[in-house]
């Protein structure tokens, strides 16, 4: 399940990055976020499933969330970033553009804060840490818990 999350989330972020190069550099806007990207998602995954095999992430239409030792959780937009275009973003490493949340809502956002370990969910008994998306990055980038 870990592995299908975090395929889920660099092909989120891969979306927004396509939404962005379609509309003149902007990110889209937070409120409407998944709206605007789902149809960027759905492309990705299509390519990216038959590489993933038995990791597939969800379909575009299906709620984006993980799902792991029964507990689910959401992905957040960064609504710091909203409307903002991508060039005009400073530190693309280190800037969080997606994050994890305590649960899937539709077009969830809010401005990133960091949050503690022992607040996220957990992996065989022990908290895992946040999963946390730069703007720019491979998924080598992708943080999953804080400081």
């Amino acid at each position: 399940p870990m592995a299908s999350c975090m395929l889920l989330y660099e092909g989120v972020r891969h979306s927004v990055e396509a939404y962005s190069d379609e509309h003149d550099g902007k990110l889209p806007n937070a409120t409407t976020w998944q709206d605007d990207v789902r149809p960027y998602y759905a492309k990705w995954r299509e390519k990216s499933a038959k590489e993933a095999g038995p990791f597939a992430p969800p379909t575009s239409d299906a709620e984006w969330g993980c799902t792991i030792e029964g507990k689910k959780t959401g992905i957040a937009f960064n609504s710091d970033l909203s409307g903002k275009k991508w060039d005009d973003i400073e530190k693309k490493r280190t800037t969080i553009l997606l994050y994890e949340v305590e649960t899937v809502l539709k077009n969830a956002n809010g401005p990133y804060k960091e949050r503690s370990e022992k607040s996220s969910p957990t992996l065989m008994g022990e908290h895992r840490g946040w999963i946390e998306i730069p703007v720019e990055g491979s998924m080598d980038d992708i943080k999953i818990g804080t400081k």
